[in-house]
C-alpha cells in the first residue's frame, strides 16, 4: 500500500530563505509515516493499545536533492519497502512539479515490548503477511562511521514540548538542537543535502544533553559528524552532508574564537549590528552565544557580550558566571569590560584591539580614554586569533554597514 498526496509546503516549514528547511524536511516525513502506519492500523498507538510495545526510531536518512519553496506544491510517496523479522523500511519520496525527486527518505524502525524492553518480531505488532513492501523507487544506502565525540557546542534541557506520545524526547527535537549549532547565514551558504540520523538511546523531560562536535569532521569536503549525549552516553549520531565550502578567509586556530566568528558572521549577513560575536564557556561547554544586535533590538546595550551574558546567566540560572571564560572577536569596550567584570567571569581572550575597532568607524577607544584605560587588566584580557578576526571587517565592509 502507498500513501500518495498532493500539497504544499506550508510557511512553518521553511528557513530563513522561506525554503523547506532541514526541521521541516523531518517533520513531513514523520507525519507522512505516521498516517501511512495509520492507514495499515500499525500505527504507534495501535502497537501500544493491541499489540502492547511501541516503534522505536533506529536511523533516518533524508537527501534533499531539490529545495521546495513555501507554497510550492509536490507529490509525496509513502510506503514499506522491506520488512525482516525485526525491522522495516518506510521510503518517503516528494517530488516537485516537473516530477523530479526533490527529497527521498528511509527511516528503519523497530518494536519493542512496553514490558520487557525486548525487540518484537515484526510478525508480532500487525505486520503478519497481509502487508506487502512495496519497490523501492529511489536508491538509499545508509552510511557506516565511528563517532567519537571531540568538542562540546552546547547543552540544552529537554523541555515538556520536547516528549512525544511515549514520554521519550521527540526526533523532531534533536534535529533542532543540531541544527542550532550553525547560524542561519551559514545554512543558507551552504544547504543540507543528506542528513543521516542513528538513533541509540532515549532521553527524557528534564535530561541535560550535550551537542558534540565528532572526529573525522571535515568541512572541506562538506561533512560534520555530530552526536547528542546523555551522562557520557550517547544517544543520537548524525552525518550532515552539506553544499560548497566554508569560508576560508575566515579559520581560527582557537575552536571556541571560531565559534564567534560564526556569531559575528550571523549577526553581519542579517544586518543585525557590528561585526561582533562572542561566546561563553565553562567546563569546556559553550553556555552562552551572543553577536552585536545593536540595529536589530534598536537598543545601542545590545553588545555581542552583553548578549551572552544574558544567555549564559539565562541557561544556568545565575548572575554569577564565575568558572567562566568569555570569546570574543573584538576587545570589549568599557561597558562591555565591565558587564564581563559584574558578571564574575574568570577571563577574557579576543581578537580584534580597540584601535582596530576605531580603524572602521566605532568609538571605543574614545570611551576608554575617558575611563583610564585598562593597563591594569593586562593579565585578564588576553588576544587570540586577531588576523582571522580582522577579516570579518572585510566581509563587514562588502556588505556596506554603516557604524554608530
Amino acid at each position: 500500500m502507498k500513501l500518495i498526496k498532493h500539497d504544499t509546503i506550508p510557511a512553518s516549514y521553511c528557513d530563513a530563505d522561506v525554503k523547506l528547511s532541514v526541521v521541516g524536511a523531518f517533520q513531513i516525513v514523520e507525519d507522512l509515516v505516521t498516517e501511512m502506519m495509520g492507514e495499515l492500523s500499525i500505527d504507534g498507538l495501535v502497537c501500544m493499545n493491541t499489540y502492547k510495545a511501541m516503534w522505536i526510531f533506529v536511523r533516518n536518512r533524508i537527501e534533499m536533492r531539490h529545495s521546495l519553496a513555501w507554497k510550492e506544491p509536490y507529490t509525496a510517496e509513502c510506503y514499506i519497502s522491506s520488512i525482516g523479522k525485526a525491522k522495516l523500511n518506510v521510503d518517503t519520496v516528494l517530488k516537485n512539479a516537473e516530477n523530479a525527486v526533490a527529497l527521498a527518505s528511509r527511516l528503519e524502525l523497530c518494536a519493542v515490548d512496553l514490558k520487557t524492553m525486548k525487540l518484537r518480531k515484526t510478525e508480532t505488532v500487525g505486520l503478519d503477511g497481509r502487508i506487502i513492501a512495496e519497490e523501492a523507487e529511489c536508491e538509499i544506502k545508509y552510511e557506516r562511521g565511528k563517532f567519537i565525540p571531540d568538542q562540546c557546542l552546547d547543552t540544552v534541557t529537554v523541555r515538556s514540548s520536547d516528549i512525544d506520545y511515549c514520554h521519550h524526547t521527540n526526533n523532531i527535537s534533536y534535529i533542532r538542537y543540531l541544527m542550532n549549532q550553525r547560524a542561519a547565514a551559514e545554512h543558507s551558504r551552504r544547504p543540507v543535502r543528506v542528513i543521516e540520523v542513528q538513533y541509540a538511546g532515549q532521553t527524557h523531560e528534564g535530561d541535560e544533553l550535550q551537542i558534540c562536535s565528532c572526529k573525522g569532521t571535515n568541512e572541506n569536503k562538506g561533512r560534520e559528524y555530530y552526536a547528542i549525549r546523555h551522562n557520557d552516553e550517547i544517544v543520537l549520531n548524525c552525518l550532515v552532508v552539506r553544499d560548497g565550502k566554508p569560508d576560508k578567509e575566515i579559520d581560527a586556530d582557537d575552536p571556541y574564537m571560531q565559534e564567534t566568528i560564526a556569531e559575528a558572521l550571523e549577526g553581519i549577513y542579517s544586518g543585525h549590528g557590528g561585526p561582533f560575536g562572542s561566546v561563553i564557556v565553562k567546563d569546556g561547554v559553550i553556555v552562552g552565544r551572543g553577536h552585536n544586535m545593536v540595529l536589530a533590538n534598536t537598543d545601542s546595550t545590545a553588545h555581542g557580550e552583553i548578549i551572552a551574558i544574558r544567555d549564559a546567566e539565562k541557561k544556568l540560572g545565575t548572575y554569577d558566571l564565575s568558572g567562566c571564560v568569555l570569546y570574543t572577536t573584538g576587545e570589549p569596550c568599557p561597558m562591555c569590560l565591565y558587564a564581563v567584570l559584574w558578571a564574575n567571569i574568570d577571563k577574557v581572550y579576543y581578537g580584534c584591539t580597540i584601535k582596530d575597532n576605531a580603524e572602521i568607524g566605532f568609538r571605543d577607544e574614545i570611551f576608554d580614554e575617558l575611563s583610564g584605560g585598562r593597563e591594569a587588566l593586562k593579565e585578564y584580557l588576553t588576544c587570540i586569533d586577531r588576523d582571522a578576526c580582522l577579516k570579518l571587517f572585510k566581509v563587514y565592509r562588502k556588505m556596506k554597514h554603516g557604524t554608530y
